[in-house]
Parts: C-alpha cells; structure tokens; sequence
C-alpha cells in the first residue's frame, strides 16, 4: 500500500481461519523515504459479537522492530507475554501490520505482508 496520510498508519487482515502463526514479514520493492522505519505487528484471536471495530486492546503486539534502510524481504519469528508466559507460536485471525515511522517520507510503502502459519482445525477464532 502506498499512502501520503500522517503517521503512524496501519492495516488489518482478516484470516479465513485461526492461525497458528510462525513467522511475519513484510516486502519492500526499492529504499526510499518512504520505507518502514518501525514496525509493530500485533494479532487478535477474534472480534466480539457487537463490536464493530478491533481495538488496540484487542490485540496482541508479536512484533517491535526496528527495519534496515533497504529493499527486500524483512522477516521475524513471533511471540508475546501472555501474563508471565512467553507465547511463542501466537495464534490469530487478525493480523495489525502498523507503521510508526519512517525514514522521512511523507507516508508509508509496503509491497506485501507475510502470514506465515498452520490453520487450526475447525476454530474460527477461539
């Protein structure tokens, strides 16, 4: 996606199925301005009946990174604080990819968003 909205920007998938989720990551055609600088990529299990929206509180934050100033793949494994358990596989249906900033671009680039995972047979979001 490209877009010249101010920072932090962010976009939501929605999973077919619950995922058990292995690794993220995200493309970047060409090193420019525009390329994340920060990143965060959170994932929620599912959306409350009634609630037309997910929060941030709804989800859960699997990645906190600091990207290279460069094109290509960038890829993390992901896992999170559950109370005192460290999760190392999370498990989701709605995957946050959210810039914060960037190299000083007026807005924020990304060529694709990686989900890299195993289904979980039969839950549609528990």
């Amino acid at each position: 996606s490209n877009s010249g909205e101010n920072l932090p920007q962010s976009v939501t998938f929605e999973l077919a199925d619950l995922v058990e989720i292995c690794k993220l990551g995200i493309f970047l055609h060409g090193e420019n301005n525009q390329n994340p600088k920060h990143l965060q990529i959170s994932v929620c299990r599912e959306q409350r009946p009634g609630v037309r929206q997910l929060g941030d509180d709804a989800f859960d934050v699997v990645v906190d990174a600091e990207l290279e100033h460069r094109a290509g793949d960038h890829f993390f494994d992901c896992e999170h604080l559950s109370g005192a358990v460290l999760v190392k596989q999370p498990r989701g249906r709605y995957i946050r990819f959210a810039v914060t900033e960037n190299f000083g671009g007026s807005g924020t680039y990304i060529s694709k968003c990686y989900v890299f995972g195993s289904a979980v047979g039969g839950q549609r979001g528990q």
